[in-house]
């Protein structure tokens, strides 16, 4: 599994989670120099085709998800359906997927969350096949993504008090992201959402 690092403080506790899931993690620092060459389309694939990687973890990171050129290139590639494998955004990774998809991302009008537990609604598609709805997930962010027309994602997780957009999975693709941290505590079914996305992958 390839993890995306875009310097979160939490960034370590979702490489290991997937790790405890059985599952080998090689993780790539993705705002730095090195990443801003990765962007560019030759570097990228020979990279992937050097790692050959099973499935992508765009993780969560401080500001918005252009400040993350990696991640930002990895998630058009994907939607373009030029990666053959699995991708999940986690938070700061999710904004980039839905950005790349021309979806906006905008502060939240209910302002930031920090470590914040919220009951999520969702209909039990893609990654939230196993979990009870509603269920609790923690959130940690300041921006959101507001749902506009024209995307081909499938919006399949919202919070229940706000509306607010807490998961998404593409229509023909797999991918898939998620606004909260499933590797937090505070995310009691988190780890099962970590699962059915290393478990699942053609899931789209």
């Amino acid at each position: 599994v390839l993890f995306i690092d875009n310097l979160d403080s939490f960034s370590l506790n979702v490489a290991d989670a997937i790790a405890q899931s059985g599952h080998d993690v090689t993780v790539l620092a993705g705002r730095n120099k090195k990443a801003e060459l990765l962007s560019d389309p030759t570097a990228l694939f020979d990279l992937l085709d050097r790692l050959k990687p099973t499935h992508i973890v765009l993780g969560p990171g401080p500001g918005a998800p252009d400040d993350a050129p990696l991640t930002m290139a990895l998630a058009h590639h994907a939607l373009a359906g030029q990666l053959s494998i699995p991708v999940l955004g986690v938070c700061l990774g999710h904004q980039a997927l839905a950005l790349a998809d021309g979806m906006e991302v905008i502060p939240s009008p209910h302002g930031p969350v920090h470590g914040v537990p919220v009951r999520i609604e969702h209909d039990g598609t893609g990654l939230f096949a196993t979990s009870t709805s509603p269920e609790a997930f923690t959130r940690y962010n300041s921006l959101v993504v507001n749902e506009n027309e024209g995307h081909s994602f499938i919006i399949n997780g919202r919070e229940s008090e706000t509306g607010l957009v807490m998961g998404i999975r593409h229509s023909s693709h797999p991918i898939h992201g998620v606004q909260f941290h499933p590797e937090s505590i505070g995310s009691p079914e988190g780890r099962a959402i970590i699962q059915e996305f290393l478990q699942n992958p053609s899931d789209g």
